[in-house]
């Protein structure tokens, strides 16, 4: 299992960190996501030959963004 860790910047509290873990747990081959509002930080723990880890930034990019949250500190 592989890991990549992201900021995610907009996550004010608890449940805005659990909205973010459920919603990239929903993308392929995504087995586990841990995210912290305090530490504006997102890890997922996914199976490398399951998902192309070349283009999972653009999809985590994606979904971060679609969910109303952002990869740069505003």
């Amino acid at each position: 299992m592989k890991t990549l860790t992201i900021n995610v910047y907009g996550m004010a509290c608890g449940g805005c960190s659990g909205r973010v873990e459920r919603g990239l747990a929903e993308l392929a081959g995504v087995e586990k996501v841990e995210a912290s509002h305090d530490a504006d930080q997102t890890t997922l723990f996914y199976d490398a030959d399951a998902v192309d880890p070349a283009l999972l930034n653009d999809v985590v990019a994606e979904k971060i963004k679609a969910m109303g949250f952002s990869l740069q500190a505003e």
